[in-house]
């Protein structure tokens, strides 16, 4: 339900920036280049810490958090 609600969301173009908190660079790549070429604006951090600062300043319509940070997959 929630895919489909993100996706009805930027089809009405009620979105427009998205924030990408993920260390993994093939990740990063792959979901970037999905949005961009929907004209999508992504910003990226690595981190946590980065994406919630990234996050209370550029105020991001949507944020995509990696789901298994570094710390924890060890």
């Amino acid at each position: 339900m929630r895919n489909k609600t993100l996706e009805y969301l930027f089809e009405l173009g009620t979105m427009s920036r998205l924030l990408l908190v993920e260390d993994d660079q093939e990740t990063v790549e792959e979901i970037t280049e999905y949005f961009r070429i929907r004209d999508y604006h992504v910003d990226h951090c690595p981190t946590g810490p980065d994406g919630l600062v990234n996050a209370t300043e550029a105020e991001p319509d949507v944020i995509v958090v990696d789901r298994l940070p570094p710390a924890r997959r060890h």
